[in-house]
């Protein structure tokens, strides 16, 4: 559950193991979205008129990759807590036609 693993964060560290994984996926990413030249459009695109910089594309991957476990912790520690919260509850609607 999302809480039991948020409560996580603010107690210790993220392991070298997630930072690890984390890391090839960030890499992953960034490879991949470099693929097809739609893709690299889109993204100048949207780094241009999000962030007025279309080189960030370039960028972000090792700004994301320079993230230590601590810097994890302390952004947890200070936005990730209960008092910002917003708890979302569904309910399905009844089947269409009443229960059996």
């Amino acid at each position: 559950m999302i809480s039991e693993e948020l409560a996580r964060l603010h107690a210790a560290p993220v392991t070298a193991d997630e930072l690890k994984r984390a890391h090839a996926a960030i890499r992953r990413t960034a490879i991949s979205g470099h693929e097809g030249s739609l893709g690299r459009a889109v993204r100048l695109a949207d780094d241009a008129v999000l962030f007025n910089d279309p080189g960030r594309l370039n960028t972000m991957p090792q700004k994301q990759l320079d993230v230590t476990a601590a810097d994890v912790e302390r952004v947890a520690k200070a936005y990730l807590r209960t008092v910002n919260r917003t708890l979302v509850t569904t309910v399905p609607a009844a089947p269409a036609g009443g229960s059996k």
